[in-house]
């Protein structure tokens, strides 16, 4: 008996000390398995839905969500997102009201650009040339009251005279008719400036109400965009939404890319290097898992949740 207690307890000091030197051996391993890496994997995205009217092609809009990626990756210095037909998470253009104003204010801003630099000229040409009539003309009544203190021109003289006059009466005609057309032409284009300004009120209402260019939503795995003035603002706009879909929350600076508000930033901040650093950490296996099983609870609970 007392041989037998001596053998279990020699059996289980050695299997202590193998499996002590087991895990101290494969610790590494052990910890690796037990560990999350939330960025060892890219997100996988897709191309959605492309609006006509946005006038680009797929292969465009495509190589605009790649910059808008590489613009993290770069940063990081490892694949963050990557481009699969099949993935879940879709990305796509959504024509709505403010970019149909935003449309009209491109184009009513380039017939101005284009009005104004044809108006300006002839502005120009108007003043100079009633600048060299008014001149004409005041020598030709110093001219003539120069003969008529003399008691009259001779006839040559006077035949010049009336010559002279007969032209400045078609240059005065031709003026007229000039600062007509030009009163005219100014007028039109000033009530096209009004008209944008007001789109611009309109446009910055609207704005007011629905200020994101982009929305993420993680309960159907899509990212919209739905303003593209130019393509510098879509990478940022991609790239914030992209931000978002990688777990990156707002932050405060207004040079970030994941500043709450509008911005033209396309380069990472500190701030948001510090974000996706956070975002990034390892994390332990099982809290994962016991966080997606919380949230599939939650999910279940309030199944309202599932439409937002």
């Amino acid at each position: 008996m007392y041989m037998s207690k001596v053998f279990t307890l020699l059996a289980l000091f050695i299997l202590g000390f193998v499996g002590g030197w087991y895990l101290n051996t494969h610790r590494t391993q052990i910890d690796q398995f037990l560990t999350y890496y939330p960025c060892k994997t890219p997100i996988a995205y897709k191309i959605g839905r492309i609006d006509p009217q946005f006038h680009l092609t797929q292969e465009e809009f495509a190589d605009d969500v790649d910059q808008a990626a590489k613009v993290w990756e770069k940063k990081w210095g490892s694949q963050l997102f990557r481009y699969d037909p099949q993935a879940e998470l879709s990305v796509s253009l959504i024509f709505d009201g403010r970019q149909a104003q935003n449309s009209q204010i491109s184009t009513l801003e380039k017939k101005l650009k284009g009005d104004d630099q044809k108006l300006t000229p002839q502005l120009a040409q108007y003043q100079q040339l009633s600048a060299d009539f008014k001149q004409k003309l005041a020598n030709f009544n110093t001219e003539v009251a120069s003969w008529n203190q003399k008691g009259g021109a001779p006839a040559d003289v006077y035949s010049k005279l009336f010559a002279e006059q007969e032209d400045l009466k078609k240059q005065a005609t031709q003026l007229n008719n000039m600062g007509t057309a030009l009163r005219q032409s100014t007028y039109d284009f000033n009530t096209q400036v009004s008209q944008l300004n007001q789109k611009i009120t309109v446009f910055n209402d609207e704005l007011q109400l629905k200020p994101e260019e982009g929305k993420y939503d993680p309960n159907v795995d899509t990212i919209e965009v739905y303003l593209a003035p130019n393509q510098h603002e879509v990478i940022h706009t991609l790239a914030h939404e992209l931000g978002h879909a990688r777990g990156l929350e707002h932050v405060l600076s207004s040079t970030a890319i994941m500043y709450a508000y509008t911005s033209q930033a396309i380069t990472p901040s500190s701030e948001d290097m510090a974000a996706l650093t956070e975002v990034c950490q390892p994390q332990s296996l099982v809290k994962k898992e016991l966080d997606m099983f919380s949230t599939v609870l939650q999910r279940l609970r309030h199944p309202t949740q599932l439409s937002k």
